[in-house]
């Protein structure tokens, strides 16, 4: 926002920096072309107030799954990648954190089944422990299409 741009060009001119401005929760590459429009035209405007120009980079946090497959047309806007693990671990499981408690305890430690027998349903708390095999490989190939499209997300 503007305070925080402004902040920035306060900063000490002997130690330089470089804002990231991340833009959450994008699930296509157009969100964050309309999102960098604004958050380029706020720094112009606080750089002409403040008489400078900060370097600054534009970058997106994928936190959808849909953000993750779409990691290479998404990088031809951002500059850099995050990872928001709990959003992206509860859309791709389709369950809400807060929800989970109330059966994942039961899937870890074995649901009965109709003979009597249990059933462990997983491994383990994937709030707790990232989802190798699910959450993990949509961040791969987030990484691997960004890649493909510039020089490696951070």
């Amino acid at each position: 926002n503007a305070e925080y741009m402004g902040e920035v060009t306060r900063e000490d001119p002997s130690q330089p920096v470089t804002p990231e401005v991340m833009v959450p929760i994008v699930s296509d590459r157009r969100e964050l072309v309309h999102q960098r429009a604004w958050v380029d035209k706020v720094a112009k405007e606080v750089f002409s107030e403040q008489g400078m120009c900060v370097p600054y980079t534009v970058g997106t946090m994928i936190e959808l799954p849909r953000a993750a497959l779409q990691g290479g047309n998404i990088a031809a806007t951002a500059e850099f990648f995050s990872f928001g693990t709990n959003d992206l671990t509860q859309c791709t499981y389709g369950i809400s954190r807060d929800d989970a408690n109330q059966f994942l305890p039961l899937y870890i430690e074995g649901a009965t089944l109709p003979d009597g027998s249990k059933m462990q349903i997983a491994d383990f708390e994937p709030f707790q422990t990232l989802d190798t095999q699910g959450v993990g490989e949509l961040m791969q190939i987030a990484v691997q299409r960004g890649r493909t499209t510039q020089a490696p997300p951070q």
